[in-house]
């Protein structure tokens, strides 16, 4: 619960509801343009188009969304199995916290994060691995400082300095060469430690950090570990969550509290789509797609034999489908190559778009059914935490806006789906029964004040932590190879290693774009750097003579650009670092690599 403390974000959700670019009414394309249509006309248009795309063998699809409501999203998936009978249904985001996910010990046990914030709040020691913790998850970072006020100490992870490692007792830098070599260091420490059971002479003067960090894990009571989505490449996001689980097995076999394990989706309510099954391997309740008794409850559910196979991740589907349907949420967010995503859409045969607001995925529509937004309609979410919690209406959506489950709903019927549940009532039963963690939780337990957590569903527990070796062979085995030092004295040109920064560019969220208060910032940024930017460190910066906001050349073996620097303090010599948001403005350099080398010089 946010016990009243709202973030930025949080404050100003209404905002893009009342100012945001919103298509009114439903549209369809038609000689190239998008023109006002009927929803009777555009159901019909979506309809019949995806009809002859499933019957002619033709490949489809459907994306989910952390900004969809659970129902909405359990209807996405029965459009997908059902209606389309394909096992092509993912989310945008869903890959990125399913890496996160092997740090639980059972992925879909949300009684591990049962009241997570609380816990963290009482944590002896927190370790967190993040990229800015008080930028992605700010109701997170309140939490740590809560533990910090109460006596407990901070161990960070990270590419740089943030405000929250300025606060930590102890703060390792990740290697932008070996992302994970520092948390493997870390875990064999306090391997060390506790099999020698001299925790406290660690931290002597003459420790290093890591081993620092190490000894005060090992003499913690309440040891808490936080994830977050810190880097893009999916590689590192699953070895490192593999090595903090690795850790927290360590602690709890020193005989400690069980740690809390905390990682973090980029939206919330990813964690709701994955439980509704958004996922092209698992069925609702995150089940095997061989399981059995799932596939019992949602033949009852459903009313029919479903489609049990699996099929292709959100990124692999817009390459590779003729038809689309995307339910709130747009490719270019998520996608590695956003200027490749919007061309192909463009080429799609068919692409129907659920959204509340005007996007580059809904002007590349073929059929746009405009939602309700936030606030303007009722459901479920889920938090970071696991908790299932309701919202209600505050405002009425403008006319001719449909919840966006009726207008799910509405497509299902449209197609002669056998399941088209006709109220949002029956709608959470039927999620109940399909998923029996939701069928334990009663309205009344919903409408509480902080929802219900659900409990175990059952998943496969993690296999047992991978030898010492196998952990540093794959420390070796990601990234790229290290890049050249910078010399002290100043070249005309030096070799550098540019790598990506994190997953997701909140700036680039419709919730955002859509917010007159919100968007001043990053609408800023991208105007002052059209070209866009790259992280430095100001040691390198002086090496090389520049100075904020002044342009170097990068030149690497695929392409070359000009693009401004950004000075941060602290961040690893040698290293530029790419923003999410700047991704595309940089492909020629990267390619779609994690890590490449190059030449950089002064403009």
């Amino acid at each position: 619960m946010s016990e009243g403390r709202l973030c930025e974000r949080g404050w100003a959700a209404h905002d893009a509801a009342r100012w945001g670019a919103r298509f009114h009414e439903p549209h369809i394309r038609e000689h190239g343009v998008l023109r006002p249509a009927s929803w009777d006309e555009a159901l019909g248009v979506a309809a019949k188009s995806l009809r002859s795309l499933r019957d002619r063998g033709r490949p489809v699809g459907v994306l989910g969304s952390g900004r969809a409501s659970n129902e909405e999203n359990f209807l996405a998936v029965a459009l997908a199995r059902v209606a389309l009978h394909t096992g092509n249904v993912d989310a945008g985001l869903r890959r990125c916290y399913e890496d996160l996910l092997a740090a639980l010990e059972q992925p879909a046990a949300a009684a591990d994060r049962e009241d997570g914030i609380r816990r963290l709040e009482r944590s002896d020691v927190i370790v967190l691995i993040e990229g800015d913790l008080t930028t992605s998850h700010p109701r997170v970072a309140m939490g740590v400082l809560r533990a910090l006020r109460r006596g407990g100490r901070l161990i960070t992870a990270g590419w740089s300095r943030t405000q929250m490692s300025r606060l930590a007792t102890v703060h390792l830098p990740l290697s932008a060469a070996m992302p994970v070599s520092t948390l493997a260091a870390l875990q064999q420490a306090f391997t060390e430690l506790a099999a020698r059971g001299d925790a406290v002479s660690a931290g002597g003067g003459g420790a290093s950090a890591v081993e620092r960090a190490a000894s005060i894990v090992a003499e913690s009571r309440r040891v808490a570990f936080v994830l977050t989505p810190f880097d893009a490449d999916s590689v590192v996001l699953r070895t490192a969550a593999s090595l903090i689980a690795a850790l927290a097995d360590d602690v709890a076999a020193a005989g400690g509290t069980p740690p809390l394990v905390l990682p973090l989706p980029v939206r919330a309510n990813t964690c709701g789509a994955f439980d509704m099954g958004v996922a092209p391997h698992l069925l609702p309740g995150r089940r095997s797609l061989e399981d059995h008794d799932a596939r019992d409850r949602l033949r009852a559910v459903w009313g029919t034999e479903p489609c049990w196979s699996g099929g292709l991740s959100a990124e692999e589907m817009i390459d590779s489908v003729s038809g689309l349907v995307v339910l709130a949420d747009d490719v270019t967010e998520f996608h590695r190559r956003p200027d490749r995503a919007v061309a192909a859409l463009q080429s799609l045969d068919t692409l129907v778009v659920f959204d509340s607001f005007v996007t580059p995925t809904t002007k590349a529509a073929h059929v746009v059914l405009p939602i309700a937004a936030f606030g303007e309609t009722a459901g479920t979410i889920t938090s970071l935490e696991g908790r299932v919690q309701r919202w209600r209406s505050a405002a009425d959506a403008p006319h001719s806006i449909r919840p966006g489950w009726r207008a799910l709903r509405d497509l299902l019927d449209a197609l002669g789906a056998t399941y088209a549940p006709q109220s949002l009532d029956v709608l959470l039963r039927d999620i109940w029964t399909a998923v029996p963690s939701y069928g334990a939780i009663a309205p009344a337990a919903l409408d509480a004040a902080g929802g219900a957590v659900l409990e175990d569903s059952g998943a496969p527990r993690r296999a047992t932590p991978v030898a010492d070796a196998m952990r540093r062979t794959a420390s070796r085995r990601v990234g790229a190879a290290p890049a050249e030092a910078p010399s002290d004295a100043t070249a005309d040109a030096m070799r550098w290693l540019l790598r990506g920064e994190g997953v997701f560019d909140w700036g680039d969220d419709p919730l955002v774009t859509s917010s007159p208060i919100l968007r001043r910032t990053p609408a800023s940024e991208r105007k002052l750097r059209p070209t866009g930017v790259v992280m430095m460190s100001t040691d390198d910066a002086e090496r090389l003579g520049v100075r904020d906001g002044w342009t170097i050349r990068v030149r690497s073996r695929s392409g070359e650009a000009h693009v401004a620097v950004s000075l941060r303090a602290g961040q690893e010599r040698g290293v530029l670092f790419v923003p999410f948001a700047y991704r595309d403005r940089l492909s020629a350099l990267s390619g779609d690599g994690g890590a490449v080398e190059v030449e950089v010089s002064r403009a």
